[in-house]
Formats: C-alpha cells, structure tokens, sequence
C-alpha cells in the first residue's frame, strides 16, 4: 500500500488598488502545474478580506467586504461569501440564502 503525500498549496492575496480587483488565487505547488492557478477569483469594492480553510485545508472560504455598496451611498457596504477548492472543482459565491434556511 502506497501512501499518498498530502497536496502543497501555495495562497496568493493581492488587494486591490487604482481600479484594479483584489483577487485570490490558488495554486499547486507541484511542479508541473505551478504556472497557472487551480483556483481564482477576483473581487471589486472590496476594503477587507477574511479567509477561512477547512479542516483537511482542502477548501477556503473568503468573505470579501466593502464599506459601501455599489452607488456609494450605502454606509452598510455589502458583504460575498466565497468558496474554493484546492483541486480547483468550485469556485464561486456561495449563496446567501442558502446558508439561512440551514441556520434555521
């Protein structure tokens, strides 16, 4: 039985700055997949960024928020939930709604 090594995993947060998104990328530490990202997303008006991995580090949730919401008027801002996968098989907004019927 072989055992398998656990996968390396390299995180890149880069905020934003003179127009240009804040994103989180995602990339393999393998070395013949290192060029690209596994997983990516980008992220407008955003101020602040938590970041959150699963247990097996497999995942990472990111919560992007802004001071204000899209026509600046909004002093609530608005708030995305993210999720991403090492292996790159999701990555996108995880809905709202969703995680308030579960809480229910």
């Amino acid at each position: 039985m072989r055992i398998r090594e656990p996968k390396t995993t390299a995180l890149i947060l880069a905020s934003s700055k003179m127009g240009i998104p804040a994103s989180v990328q995602i990339f393999s530490c393998d070395k013949d997949a290192q060029a690209q990202p596994v997983a990516w997303r980008s992220f407008f008006r955003c101020s602040t960024m938590q970041l959150h991995w699963n247990y097996g580090a497999t995942g990472l949730l990111t919560v992007a928020q802004s001071d204000v919401d899209k026509t600046n008027q909004s002093y609530y801002g608005e708030s995305k939930l993210n999720y991403l996968t090492i292996d790159g098989s999701h990555e996108g907004l995880v809905p709202l709604r969703m995680i308030f019927k579960m809480a229910i």
